[in-house]
């Protein structure tokens, strides 16, 4: 049984609101902010360091997802850990390397989700991207929750997450059910995003009117703002 199979469990809601998740955390994570995210774009996602033993994330920096009712959906952790180079997983410095045990494997990776919750179900932001797509009914398209807070500090709110590269077929019925007409695929500037955005022009050429743009660096989250705003100056 891998990390992999662990993490895309069956998705099921859960019925924790935005109050309970603020209340549980330590707001904002100083992590994200020593990584270069403002304290404003952390606190108005609820991002945060986990410090209550026997919680999922425990000592984990915690990035909470919402369903358009602003409750929780799943979650995901990433670990305080550094990389061991014996290994190249995440622990305490002083315990030995995980073994081969699943949950060891899981628990000493860089991120992982909450428990039921499947990553290919959902887009990271959708429950406030959708509220502003503008009178241009544009979607900007990018990996990961940090290169959506790069975008949403520069004054883009219209941008989803894939939690990773890779365009589901629940992410496209998702897309559907918004008035979406224009997408810009701003994937990572790598192979793997490349390999990404080449799979969903394929699958989303023949619906939307479609545009592509990369980072200057290897991804948003390693930008500045002003920079960004550059790149992104046509997109209304």
């Amino acid at each position: 049984l891998s990390v992999s199979l662990l993490n895309k469990t069956p998705k099921k809601h859960i019925n924790i609101d935005r109050e309970y998740v603020r209340k549980s955390l330590q707001i904002p994570s100083i992590r994200f902010i020593k990584r270069g995210f403002s304290e404003q774009v952390l606190i108005d996602y609820d991002v945060g360091f986990c410090n209550t033993k026997g919680r999922e994330m425990y000592l984990r920096d915690t990035v909470p997802v919402y369903s358009t009712n602003e409750f929780v959906i799943g979650a995901l952790g990433r670990t305080t850990h550094k990389k061991c180079s014996i290994c190249d997983k995440y622990h305490y410095h002083m315990k030995m390397c995980p073994t081969s045990d699943p949950l060891e494997q899981r628990w000493s990776s860089k991120w992982i989700n909450s428990s039921g919750f499947s990553t290919g179900s959902y887009l990271y932001n959708w429950n406030v991207a959708t509220k502003n797509l503008g009178s241009s009914k544009s979607l900007i398209i990018v990996e990961g929750c940090g290169d959506c807070y790069k975008l949403i500090e520069a004054g883009y709110k219209n941008c989803v997450g894939l939690f990773g590269c890779k365009l589901t077929d629940e992410h496209r019925l998702l897309m559907e059910s918004a008035a979406i007409e224009n997408i810009y695929l701003c994937l990572d500037n790598d192979d793997a995003g490349q390999e990404g955005t080449e799979n969903a022009i394929r699958d989303l050429t023949r619906y939307y009117n479609l545009g592509i743009i990369k980072p200057s660096e290897s991804d948003w989250g390693e930008m500045k703002v002003e920079e960004i705003q550059k790149l992104l100056r046509d997109i209304k």
